[in-house]
């Protein structure tokens, strides 16, 4: 494990934990006895590292020979006709016949079910999933009565040990109720520290990090011409630092940027730029920059009552976008916290002249 200057570790891997532990998901995961909740979903803002939260925790499942599944709901098209998502064949093989092997890779469905009917013959398959926000209602729904449902309580089996880690925006996000009571929402927080992130991404090996998390490729082709150069990584800490956000996803790209113009230090800009990809991550239209810029700078605190808010339907379409956020224990809403740090760095609205 390597050091910065200040004698902080920094992990090999350009993920860094944070109120979660991969390793509490993955324990929880490997017990033969799971307690009565089978599902656990992973929530949070947009870009806060839900997908590479699933991605670590996958990698640590199939370390321990685990039955893993790996589903991408934003790349299911066509009904669910599409299955680009078994892992670790070996340990499959183990449990499936010939016969079932070939009717799972004909259908979804079937695999769902033979699989999560596999806890009978003392497998514990557990099923990722990724991309639930990409879809419409109906759509989700429909995921949750075939996919979901199925995969926790399969027909006939008395003790199913099958599970499901899903990771989505909205705590209220599922619409069956079976699942609603089945599931326990951990929230997934934003950086703590965001320039251990950015220094264990500095020095990660460049071609196992985009296995890890979704990088743009100009941030993994300078981090590659850094080689081992750790005075030009301690000079990006220290340009970016006052930058960096609680969101990844915002520091990436901030990165990016950099990268991009390294003469000129980053401004209103670059501000400007990162939330446009920020808002399109949320799956908003570009309109919601705007919003998001005059809403940041009337909520200069990031938090709100819902009685100050004058446009409620605006309110919902953010809250379910995961833009805007219930502060626990309260009944106050607020602001993702990377919003309001790059509006900050953006020049006020010039205020009108009195005659």
């Amino acid at each position: 494990m390597k050091a910065d200057p200040t004698s902080t570790p920094i992990p090999a891997d350009p993920y860094v934990e944070r109120n979660l532990s991969t390793k509490v998901l993955l324990d929880w995961a490997m017990a033969s006895h799971p307690n009565p909740t089978r599902m656990r979903s992973i929530v949070g803002p947009p870009g806060v590292g839900k997908t590479t939260f699933l991605r670590q925790l996958r990698e640590a499942l199939r370390q321990q020979d685990a039955a893993v599944l790996w589903l991408d709901l934003s790349i299911v098209h066509e009904g669910l006709a599409r299955r680009p998502w078994a892992e670790n064949e070996a340990v499959w093989s183990r449990y499936l016949q010939a016969e079932d092997a070939k009717r799972a890779a004909a259908s979804v469905e079937e695999f769902i079910a033979i699989a999560a009917s596999a806890s009978s013959h003392g497998m514990a398959p557990v099923l990722l999933a990724d991309g639930y926000d990409e879809l419409k209602l109906a759509e989700s729904m429909r995921v949750e009565q075939e996919i979901l449902i199925p995969f926790l309580f399969p027909n006939e089996v008395a003790n199913p040990q099958s599970r499901v880690v899903l990771a989505r925006r909205d705590e209220y996000a599922l619409s069956a109720a079976r699942l609603r009571w089945e599931d326990m929402a951990l929230t997934l927080e934003g950086l703590t520290d965001p320039a251990a992130q950015l220094w264990a991404l500095l020095r990660a090996d460049p071609a196992a990090v985009g296995a890890t998390m979704v990088v743009p490729a100009a941030v993994i082709a300078a981090i590659t011409a850094l080689d081992d150069d750790d005075d030009a990584r301690a000079a990006l800490v220290a340009a970016l630092q006052a930058m960096l956000t609680p969101n990844p996803f915002v520091n990436l790209h901030l990165l990016e940027r950099h990268f991009q113009h390294p003469a000129i230090s980053l401004g209103p800009d670059d501000c400007q730029h990162c939330l446009a990809m920020y808002v399109e991550r949320a799956g908003l239209s570009r309109d919601y920059v705007e919003v998001l810029v005059r809403r940041a700078q009337q909520y200069r605190a990031g938090q709100f009552d819902i009685s100050q808010y004058d446009d409620k339907k605006e309110l919902g379409v953010l809250v379910g976008a995961g833009v805007i956020s219930h502060v626990p224990d309260s009944p106050r809403f607020q602001l993702e916290a990377a919003v309001v740090h790059l509006v900050a760095h953006m020049p006020a609205p010039a205020q009108p002249q009195g005659n």
